[in-house]
């Protein structure tokens, strides 16, 4: 009976500094790593990656629960075109895209041919090593064990996720970059010099972003959302700078702070009034 491979592996082109050096568990199970020429795929096996063994014979792929494709856009176009002219079967294959920069739909014309296909990657811009994906849960299921293993986190996008999120954090930079900019500059023509400039703006938005992950946005929908313990004497008012209806995120985050320190305040309260008449 032949052996079944956990984890096939698709390269070319360039392959340095691939996230899968990171997945110790991943990488452990890679069985056939399959290039277009025995050369790359050998590269890849010994030199490159240092795990499993090199072939280009298409059955080894065939017999893993998954298979990773490391291509960029013009190796993925070259595989495609061979897989299709040599008439592959590919029903039942699951095809996992790994380029962090190639959206799922690029496996469109391997899924009209029968793949199952998924796309995953590390999660941009995050702190530390966490993983999306999207795509056919059979896919993904056989790779998503492995780096929950290894101890990593994985969220499942919905369909077209992950082009939602680059456009998103391409939108943040786009918009929130230029504000910064404008501030500083205002700054610097209130007088200040252009170091302290930036870092008062630089701690300005730090404690907007800081009053936003508490309170999302009721910062700034209502003034009824704020909490009930405010007064409407402590509630802050909309600051002349800020037009009428952005509230001083400043005052705003002191009123919260208040409000969050009440109750920890009240219980220390209470266990000394308790102590001193356990005293008496």
């Amino acid at each position: 009976m032949k052996r079944v491979h956990r984890i096939g592996l698709v390269t070319a082109g360039k392959i340095t500094g691939l996230w899968i050096e990171k997945t110790l568990e991943l990488k452990r199970n890679v069985g056939p790593v399959y290039s277009t020429s025995l050369r790359l795929a050998s590269r890849a096996s010994n030199t490159l990656l240092r795990t499993g063994f090199h072939t280009t014979d298409w059955e080894e792929l065939r017999r893993c629960e998954a298979v990773l494709l490391f291509l960029p856009a013009k190796s993925l176009r070259t595989i495609v075109d061979e897989w299709r002219a040599r008439g592959y079967d590919l029903r039942g294959l699951r095809l996992v895209l790994c380029d962090e920069e190639l959206e799922l739909a690029e496996l469109g014309e391997l899924r009209e041919l029968g793949a199952q296909t998924a796309a995953v990657g590390p999660l941009p811009h995050y702190e530390h090593l966490r993983f999306i994906g999207e795509g056919d849960p059979v896919a993904l299921a056989p790779v998503v064990r492995l780096l929950e293993t290894d101890g990593l986190k994985f969220t499942r996008l919905n369909s077209g996720g992950k082009q939602q999120l680059a456009d998103s954090v391409g939108r943040l930079h786009l918009e929130s970059l230029p504000m910064f900019a404008r501030t500083v500059d205002s700054l610097r023509d209130s007088g200040l010099a252009h170091d302290v400039a930036v870092t008062l703006a630089e701690k300005c938005f730090s404690q907007a972003l800081r009053l936003y992950a508490r309170n999302g946005r009721r910062v700034w929908d209502s003034r009824d959302a704020l909490p009930q313990a405010i007064s409407p004497q402590q509630s802050p008012q909309p600051s002349k700078s800020a037009g009428a209806t952005g509230p001083d995120l400043l005052a705003l985050e002191d009123a919260l702070v208040q409000d969050w320190s009440r109750p920890a305040a009240l219980k220390k309260r209470a266990a000394a009034a308790n102590n001193q008449g356990g005293q008496s």
